[in-house]
């Protein structure tokens, strides 16, 4: 019998124990297809699930600008978290069992050694019971799947600078935030509604103040997240208390700005400014230097000009006078009679001998000192305007006389009346070119100390018409100081100060504007070459102006070089002991050296590469006569130059900033005529700020 043939005889004993092998195996091989299906379908549950925490923590993140308070904000994050987790997992999705989800957000502000980053970062953990199908066989009838969502935001830490000067007109509802505006709302009513709505749009995480500046600038609010707060606690409380007056000091305000972001210390953090202003500084800043040298400027010179000159002391108070007049003689430069007055009976017995022997009786001929008591007190009884206008004063009854001026052949005719007016009158329109004060006296040489502190109101003299203009005006006003708290200084004894002759005190006291204002800004830059009342342009009939101005014609400036018909040409110092500086003799020059301040201040901020901060700037035009597009728009860090209405409808850009620096963060410009717009051009800056955030 072949063997190939033959099959193996396998016992009954055997043959059953392939059939247990069979059902062991078929029984982990159920298990394995179960685990597979029912694993299947947990993945296509946690695939869901982590979409929706993914988006349950953005929405979180989103939600934590409501709320007053940091419990408020988790609240309204945690609702938001929910809204959009059930947005994108649908109730009993897959079978899931919608009484065993859960969702758990958790806010950590990120430390680095053990300090706050600036970083909030937001985890949302969904968990949700999965059916089972074939694992149920085993008793399993059920699995927990779970996932977790980041998101981080960074925190906002934020300095509203608003303008609370006189141009903004004074509040209509002092004492509680406006419910609503209109383009007839007052301007300050109007900045003040806007950035109260503008504090909406931010979390309670975020860190926001303000500073306001007038003639002086001032932290109204530190930077904390309890600015939304509705009690005493609150930014509201503040703003609503805020009025406007006096004049506008930006500078200062940027530098305090800057301070607070430093002092909140989240360098991590989104660190922002918002500079919101009506018009153009007007206030320049520093430490003075005092004028010891003649030179020649602006009248009115001291001891000549005023309501109260003192009377000169030296010959370095003397004027230069090239008219042949002798200012003792009887035919001097009297404003009234243009005589020196006589002298009245009674005589004494000398000088009823000089008129015997045929002397005329007259104040300024020494041979009639002493004067008699009557004598004296017709003297002081004139006007100090009359008594300086002779050439000659008087300390005391007995003399003696001195010399208010001497005669220099290179000095120009006329130069006592150059010397003696504030070319103020618009009526002589090359009265700021021509009637300049040749080789104006000093009132010292040498002082101690050589400076004086503070800030310089620029002025306005009504009947001028206009407040910067290149060929007469007021140069300045009273003193103040860049922060409030501050002291200032005044000049020693003997210089006019900066009091309601500041005008004056600008002109005679001041040799020339510093290098370096108050805080370290510099006071030179971009506006030194820059003319402001030239080059007109007109919005059209019907654009709204604030606070019911009607001149829709407003000055937009220009280079000198484009403008050399309108005055100096320049407004520097061209010769003498302070050439290249510029002058403070010239209205023209305190809005260009405030703002090349506040530019500078900017820029200094904007590199400070520990918090990188960024400018948004709001600037509401037409409050004044003359309009400044560029300004704002070097602060903000723009590329290319917008117009404003008053460039014309439909204006073209305006070429390029040539300041643009693409090392500071770029940011945003927006302008109006409008009160009304401003609480929208506030929530635009909140839109992009917001996107950034997250």
């Amino acid at each position: 019998m072949s063997m190939e043939n033959q099959l193996p005889v396998r016992s009954p004993r055997e043959r059953g124990m392939a059939v247990l092998v069979s059902a062991v195996l078929m029984f982990f091989t159920i298990g394995t297809v179960g685990l597979a299906v029912d694993g299947g379908l947990a993945y296509l549950v946690k695939g869901r699930l982590m979409a929706a925490v993914d988006s349950a923590s953005l929405g979180a993140a989103r939600g934590l600008n409501l709320g007053e308070d940091v419990d408020a904000a988790n609240a309204a994050a945690t609702t938001a978290a929910e809204r959009f987790f059930n947005a994108n997992f649908p109730s009993g999705y897959m079978g899931t069992d919608p009484s065993q989800t859960t969702i758990v957000p958790n806010f950590t502000v990120v430390q680095q050694n053990g300090n706050p980053t600036g970083i909030l970062r937001v985890d949302v953990t969904g968990s949700v019971m999965a059916p089972t199908y074939f694992m149920n066989l085993f008793n399993v009838a059920r699995m927990r799947v779970s996932a977790t969502g980041s998101a981080t935001r960074r925190t906002l830490v934020m300095v509203m600078i608003l303008d609370v000067s006189g141009s903004m007109q004074s509040r209509q509802t002092l004492g509680s935030i406006p419910s609503s505006v209109s383009s007839s709302t007052r301007s300050c009513d109007a900045m003040i509604y806007a950035a109260s709505k503008f504090l909406d749009y931010f979390s309670s995480y975020d860190y926001i103040g303000a500073v306001t500046f007038a003639s002086s600038a001032r932290v109204v609010y530190a930077p904390s997240t309890n600015y939304k707060r509705s009690d005493g606690a609150g930014l509201n409380a503040v703003l609503r208390n805020i009025n406007c007056s006096g004049g506008t000091n930006t500078a200062p305000s940027i530098n305090l700005a800057w301070d607070q972001i430093r002092n909140v210390g989240l360098k991590l953090a989104m660190n922002e400014i918002i500079l919101f202003t009506d018009g153009m500084p007007n206030l320049m800043t520093g430490n003075w230097p005092l004028r010891t040298q003649r030179d020649t400027r602006f009248g009115p010179a001291q001891n000549y000009g005023g309501s109260n000159p003192s009377p000169p002391t030296s010959n370095t108070d003397l004027l230069l006078f090239k008219d042949s007049l002798d200012p003792f003689g009887p035919s001097t430069y009297n404003l009234s009679t243009n005589i020196t007055p006589t002298l009245d009976a009674p005589y004494t017995t000398a000088q009823q001998a000089q008129i015997n022997a045929g002397v005329l009786p007259r104040y300024g001929d020494s041979r009639f000192l002493p004067l008699t008591t009557a004598q004296w007190n017709k003297y002081n009884g004139y006007s100090n305007s009359t008594k300086a206008a002779f050439g000659w004063f008087l300390p005391n009854a007995s003399g003696p006389y001195r010399a208010r001026w001497i005669v220099d052949s290179n000095a120009p005719a006329g130069n006592y009346f150059n010397c003696t007016n504030s070319n103020r009158r618009a009526d002589v329109l090359d009265r700021g070119v021509t009637w300049m004060c040749y080789d104006m006296p000093v009132a010292a040489t040498a002082t101690s100390p050589d400076t004086f502190y503070g800030s310089i109101v620029g002025s306005r003299n009504p009947s001028s018409g206009s407040q910067y203009d290149p060929r007469w005006g007021d140069k300045g006003n009273t003193l103040a100081a860049p922060v409030v708290g501050e002291g200032v200084t005044h000049p020693p004894s003997g210089f006019m100060r900066m009091t309601s002759n500041g005008a004056i005190g600008a002109t005679q006291t001041i040799a020339h504007v510093p290098l370096l204002d108050a805080k370290g800004n510099s006071n030179y830059g971009f506006r030194d070459d820059w003319v402001y009342d030239v080059n007109q342009g007109c919005a059209p009939a019907g654009t709204p102006l604030p606070n019911g101005n009607t001149d829709l014609c407003k000055n937009r400036g220009g280079l000198w070089v484009n403008h050399t018909s309108a005055g100096l040409g320049t407004n520097k110092f061209t010769a003498g002991p302070y050439a290249d500086y510029l002058r403070t003799d010239l209205p023209n020059v305190f809005p260009a050296a405030a703002m090349n301040s506040a530019v500078s201040a900017a820029n200094r901020a904007k590199s400070d590469t520990d918090y990188n901060i960024r400018f948004d700037t709001v600037y509401l035009v037409g409050t004044e006569d003359n309009v400044d597009r560029e300004f704002l728009q070097i602060i903000a860090n723009v590329q290319v130059f917008k117009p404003t209405i008053f460039d014309g409808v439909g204006a073209p850009t305006q070429g390029n900033n040539p300041y643009y620096n693409a090392n500071h963060q770029e940011g945003l410009w927006y302008f109006t005529t409008n009160p009304a717009d401003l609480a929208g051009l506030f929530a635009q800056i909140a839109g992009s700020l917001l996107r950034l955030s997250a």
